[in-house]
């Protein structure tokens, strides 16, 4: 089932888990997400399915906050921060 916090029931032709980045190089590199539309969604909580997806649905599950390389450049107190595709918004704002 597709992701959404409504709880409505949705479904698509395909449908992947992805919680780690190896798991994201692996889809790529097999051709799997080649041949159709492919939404990529994280929790689900700004967007709502009325029908079937006839597509591929990668709901990333990844993890993860970290200072980004370029970090120690920052300049006039910037601070530079990368997060995983599969954090929540407000989670990482906060």
């Amino acid at each position: 089932m597709i992701p959404n916090t409504f709880g409505i029931k949705a479904e698509a032709d395909r449908y992947y888990e992805v919680g780690e980045l190896g798991e994201l190089k692996r889809l790529l590199a097999s051709g799997e997400l080649r041949d159709a539309p492919v939404l990529v969604v994280g929790s689900g909580s700004n967007m709502v399915f009325t029908k079937h997806y006839a597509g591929t649905v990668l709901h990333m599950e990844n993890k993860g906050i970290w200072l980004a390389e370029n970090a120690g450049e920052a300049v006039g107190g910037e601070v530079y921060v990368e997060a995983a595709a599969g954090e929540v918004w407000d989670d990482f704002v906060r």
